[in-house]
């Protein structure tokens, strides 16, 4: 993040630096096969049940937003900011197979 006024795009006045290192978790997933037994009460051969989770959590000392948020800067050079910006959101999915 970079907080700073521009009098000229050659120079900053005043501003400062954030470290922007992060450990992101990602995506994960996790797939349960259920016995024949089940599969059967659906007239299959096998099932099994996954869940996947996308976007669970950061490790950051950084104070915005998200590291990864794109800076919003005007063409009158002004201070970049996030304001109005989003974090990527989280979301879930969960996934019944059945094999025939």
């Amino acid at each position: 993040m970079v907080v700073a006024h521009l009098n000229h795009p050659t120079r900053t006045l005043d501003g400062f630096f954030q470290p922007g290192s992060f450990v992101r978790l990602r995506e994960m997933s996790a797939t349960y096969n259920m016995g024949t037994r089940i599969a059967s009460l659906a007239r299959a051969r096998s099932a099994s049940l996954t869940l996947t989770a996308r976007n669970l959590g950061r490790i950051t000392n950084y104070r915005g937003i998200d590291p990864e948020t794109d800076f919003q800067a005007s063409q009158d050079n002004d201070s970049p900011s996030e304001f109005q910006t989003i974090a990527p959101p989280s979301f879930f999915v969960l996934r019944f197979n059945l094999g025939f």
